[in-house]
């Protein structure tokens, strides 16, 4: 009958939450006759996050890494981590966990979370532990990546040839003035026949350098890396010279530079990450007496270069550190600088050398972001590019949210001289769209009819921008 149907419905729901609160109460390997007890508990609850909670109440004494789509609650589970170790762990303080992140409002969005959670959980509770946890809440140490690893080259200080007051600057004029000089003393003798022999003028062969200088750092490549660089071979008998010169240039700007900075006591924000991985790579044996970290997030991990990857993993053996790092391989920044397979892949292999214990490794595919009809049409633009080994796309992402939504896509490739043409024309479209539905629903007062772009480049931004102001169409442009 129905009654029965649903008294044991109700009763295997009440035996799986049992199961699985002491499941969240030991935060050990879970077996397999736990995990089938979850699995009731998700069949018969639909909301239940089951990979959330595996995540949150994984073993405490070992590394994770996470998978996690856009929308899939990666924040959410990263604070309810922390909660659940703070809960389990013995003497554990916030103090003893660290957290990095990839921008500063990323860093302020995070403490701002934190704070919130406690105190949702000091009113729902009304137990003191979390008023004092609140307190204590300014001592978790949330920074970007680059701020973290110049405090610790800020405390090895003098052993590394810095001072203690070690300052930021961004070099940017400065290198460029260390190319024009390399490249005038290369060719003081020689500098009629420049044009000739590479191609371009010395200014504007300055610009070029700088070009891939800035994007052999970008991959996080060392000084070393970037000078044992294997060039290939010049295309042809006219690309020879500019070929040498890229080739062998590298070396003695760097050496420059390094010389510039060691002088200044300064160092570049873009140069952090990579300083202090040259210093380890060194063997630069360190005591860092303010990173005495038991547990460190790295939220945005698909953004990670070589450089902070080896920077985070020589943490990990140093510190004898849990990580608990979290990313979405389809967002990747780098992959399009040079990498050639994801920041977690890297992670495992570095992770190998320090010890032969594996992290536990997890995916949230349960998106309570976007609309079931936008995933539905991405699904399969995901695949093809997974197909072209262009992606590691995974499982498919579940949708959360209750309404379809509506998704219209297009694929188009335009010529140079109508492509500003084209998109006005459908900016206007979608903008008189917008009004249709917001006169259709009485939210025209409301200020709703906005259509957002996004672009690949700040570059094209600002192009879109002047497009729009040409056209008389009023936008804020919102730089990252």
């Amino acid at each position: 009958t129905a009654s029965s149907v649903l008294g044991d419905a109700f009763i295997g729901l009440i035996l799986a939450l049992i199961v699985a609160a002491a499941i969240a109460f030991i935060g050990v390997k879970i077996s397999k006759s736990k995990q089938a007890a979850l699995e009731k508990l998700a069949a018969l609850a639909p909301s239940f996050n089951l990979e959330q909670y595996l995540i949150e109440h994984a073993d405490a004494y070992n590394s994770l890494l996470v998978e996690a789509g856009a929308g899939t609650g990666k924040t959410t589970v990263m604070i309810d981590r922390i909660l659940f170790l703070l809960h389990t762990v013995p003497d554990l303080s916030l103090a003893d966990i660290g957290m990095i992140t990839f921008t500063n409002e990323a860093t302020q969005n995070m403490k701002h979370k934190i704070q919130t959670t406690l105190m949702q959980r000091y009113l729902a509770t009304h137990s003191p532990r979390y008023l004092q946890f609140l307190e204590d809440s300014a001592k978790i140490q949330i920074q970007t990546i680059h701020s973290f690893s110049k405090g610790i080259i800020n405390e090895l200080g003098t052993s590394i040839g810095y001072a203690h007051s070690l300052s930021l600057k961004s070099y940017k004029y400065q290198k460029k003035q260390i190319i024009h000089d390399v490249l005038n003393e290369r060719y003081e003798q020689n500098k009629k026949s420049v044009v000739k022999g590479l191609g371009a003028q010395l200014h504007d062969l300055d610009e070029l350098i700088l070009d891939f200088w800035t994007r052999l750092e970008n991959i996080g490549l060392t000084d070393e890396e970037i000078e044992s660089l294997d060039w290939g071979k010049p295309f042809n008998a006219e690309s020879k010279a500019l070929h040498e010169t890229l080739s062998t240039s590298f070396g003695e700007l760097n050496r420059r530079y390094n010389e510039l900075k060691m002088e200044e006591d300064s160092i570049a924000v873009g140069d952090i990450v990579r300083e202090l991985r040259r210093i380890l790579d060194n063997g630069v044996d360190v005591d860092i007496k303010d990173k005495k970290l038991k547990y460190l997030f790295v939220d945005e991990f698909q953004d990670s270069d070589n450089a902070q990857i080896k920077t985070i993993a020589w943490l990990h053996k140093k510190c004898g550190l849990q990580l608990f790092a979290v990313g979405d391989a389809k967002q990747s920044i780098y992959r399009f600088r040079g990498a050639v397979e994801t920041a977690f892949d890297r992670l495992r292999t570095q992770l190998a050398k320090n010890t032969s214990v594996k992290p536990n490794q997890f995916t949230l595919i349960r998106n309570y972001r976007t609309s079931a009809d936008v995933l539905g049409a991405l699904d399969p633009v995901f695949r093809s590019l997974e197909k072209q080994k262009l992606l590691d796309y995974g499982k498919s992402l579940i949708p959360q949210k209750h309404h379809a939504g509506q998704c219209n896509m297009r694929h188009v490739r335009l010529s140079n001289n109508i492509i500003q043409e084209e998109t006005i024309k459908t900016l206007r479209l979608l903008l008189a769209d917008c009004t249709a539905n917001a006169d259709a629903n009485g939210t025209r007062k409301e200020a709703t009819q906005h259509v957002t772009v996004l672009t690949r480049t700040n570059f094209q931004l600002n192009t879109i921008g002047e497009w729009c102001a040409e056209a008389g169409i009023p936008c804020y442009v919102q730089k990252e």
